[in-house]
């Protein structure tokens, strides 16, 4: 406890769980590393390069710290086992949840902390001798916190943010064979763009990704084709296979030569 009743110590609290473990003494050689991960590219003749941000890297916040037993006498004092223990066990698998427990870290008034995090590693343990008693006195270690940002797979919506500028002699199918492996999907693309039935060159044509348009059925839209593919039978279905059927007939081509 520091001047004027301000702890100094650093704790932990398990989100999971509700406890909460806080440490004998002052954390010692507290590092905090914050950074971003960047790609750099050199333009001819150029003395410095051009640099493009990629993503941000995690949070890390890693501590020394210590756990000592106030009184060698049995049922008094601290427990420096059962912290350590306790300690250990955040840093595991839980079966309840299938993971390590999502912690929270903070130092005195939180100046340095961490609201969600994990324990990355607890390295460097060691035991000073026992007591008496042969229980243990004094242990110390090094913590490695890791930040941990909730987040959610339906918050990232595929990405739809590549465009083409059409040349000469370019059709949806050929743009969709190119794109997504399938002639078909050019169906899918030319219903985005309703007021572009025919691609002119020069047009922008919006081609997103596999995955926003992974949802997207090709179908025809016309009343007389209703219902008229798929595996089902239908009345449509059934009427259209009898018109290919009833023109399904051998025809002889001639090659008029001069």
């Amino acid at each position: 406890m520091g001047l004027f009743g301000l702890p100094q110590e650093w704790f932990l609290m398990n989100h999971d769980s509700g406890e909460q473990l806080q440490g004998q003494f002052v954390a010692e050689n507290v590092n905090e590393n914050i950074g971003a991960t960047y790609a750099e590219r050199f333009p001819l003749n150029s003395q410095f390069p051009i640099m493009q941000f990629v993503h941000g890297n995690n949070d890390t916040v890693s501590f020394n710290g210590r756990f000592f037993r106030t009184s060698e006498l049995f049922g008094m004092g601290t427990d420096p086992y059962e912290s350590l223990a306790l300690l250990k066990s955040w840093a595991r698998r839980d079966d309840k949840t299938k993971r390590p427990p999502l912690l929270m870290f903070w130092i005195g008034d939180a100046h340095v902390g961490l609201h969600y995090c994990v324990i990355e590693q607890i390295s460097g343990i060691a035991y000073a001798p026992p007591t008496a008693w042969g229980v243990l006195r004094d242990v110390t270690f090094t913590v490695e916190l890791r930040r941990w940002e909730p987040w959610a797979l339906e918050v990232f919506e595929p990405p739809e943010t590549r465009y083409h500028h059409a040349r000469s002699m370019e059709y949806y199918e050929l743009l969709a064979l190119r794109e997504y492996g399938s002639a078909m999907m050019g169906d899918i693309i030319r219903k985005r763009h309703p007021a572009k039935p025919f691609i002119q060159i020069g047009d922008i044509v919006k081609l997103p990704s596999a995955d926003a348009i992974a949802k997207d059925k090709v179908e025809p839209k016309s009343l007389a084709l209703y219902r008229a593919f798929g595996r089902n039978d239908t009345p449509t279905k059934r009427r259209r296979q009898q018109i290919f059927d009833a023109r399904n007939q051998i025809k002889n081509s001639f090659v008029v030569t001069a």
